[in-house]
């Protein structure tokens, strides 16, 4: 059985594997191009803090707060 730190790790590198595929996918990225984005986002910033939450929530999800990010240069008002 995981720890709860186990978890959350799993659950963050999930949500960034699963981010990265659909961000090449729907924008033609390279790969080097998608995770730099990635990993400078304020999505990613939002996901890794433990008192969002959002880390348990679908990576599908996700990649919707990250796709507008990505279009718009900003969270929603709602992430």
């Amino acid at each position: 059985m995981m720890t709860k730190d186990q978890r959350y790790h799993f659950l963050v590198d999930n949500a960034v594997d699963s981010m990265s595929e659909q961000l090449i996918e729907d924008f033609h990225l390279p790969v080097p191009e998608a995770l730099n984005f990635i990993y400078q986002s304020s999505t990613l910033k939002i996901i890794q803090d433990p008192r969002t939450l959002l880390y348990t929530e679908s990576p599908d999800y996700l990649y919707l707060i990250l796709k507008y990010e990505y279009q718009n240069g900003k969270l929603p008002e709602t992430a």
